[in-house]
């Protein structure tokens, strides 16, 4: 009959186990799963680099950019989805990250949303706690997704470097740095993970 792709095993240290996740935790296992990826490949990749293998970082930027870019999309997805329990159509970052920012964060931050949340979970014997987004740069996070935005404009750089119609996306040399690289969209990834975590509490129990 041939070989089979998707065969189960009975031995626990080489199976994947999917399936059982509610929404939330599967984008949760989704997002973390595509950032851990992506900064193991940097490791890798760094490691080859400093042994002068310059195909390895030439050829693995295009799947690192994609994990980190695609982690980042379902970490915005997942921000709108714990509070309205619907997910946000589209792929463009600087749209999603504009309605995540417009619909929930300036909605967790208002008087009367919190005043709602804190009688809710001293009615269910839960403590309130009032979290700061004072230490978040705002306008910086929305830098970031306009310019990985404008690298990719259609969503689709990272995955084929060609458009439909056969041209090469990037005409010129480009040059990117693997370590600013992980260090900005690690940073980023951890921000939004902090915002995540603020509306998980705000919605929990």
């Amino acid at each position: 009959m041939g070989k089979k792709v998707f065969v189960t095993t009975n031995d626990q240290d080489t199976m994947a186990y999917f399936g059982w996740q509610d929404g939330s935790t599967a984008l949760y296992g989704l997002k973390h799963g595509y950032k851990n990826a992506a900064e193991n490949l940097v490791d890798f990749a760094l490691e080859k680099g400093a042994e002068g293998d310059i195909e390895t970082l030439d050829t693995y930027i295009f799947p690192i950019l994609f994990l980190y870019r695609h982690s980042l999309e379902i970490s915005l997805k997942i921000i709108y989805y714990t509070l309205y329990d619907e997910i946000l159509q589209g792929h463009e970052l600087n749209k999603l990250w504009e309605t995540v920012f417009e619909k929930v964060i300036k909605k967790i931050d208002t008087k009367d949303f919190l005043k709602e949340v804190m009688q809710h979970k001293e009615k269910n014997g839960l403590k309130f706690i009032n979290w700061s987004m004072d230490d978040i740069d705002f306008d910086e996070l929305h830098a970031i997704f306009d310019e990985l935005q404008e690298f990719d404009k259609k969503s689709d750089v990272w995955r084929y470097m060609i458009d439909k119609k056969g041209q090469l996306y990037f005409a010129d040399a480009h040059h990117i740095d693997y370590k600013n690289l992980n260090s900005v969209l690690g940073e980023t990834y951890t921000k939004l993970e902090y915002l995540y975590t603020i509306v998980s509490h705000y919605m929990s129990g």
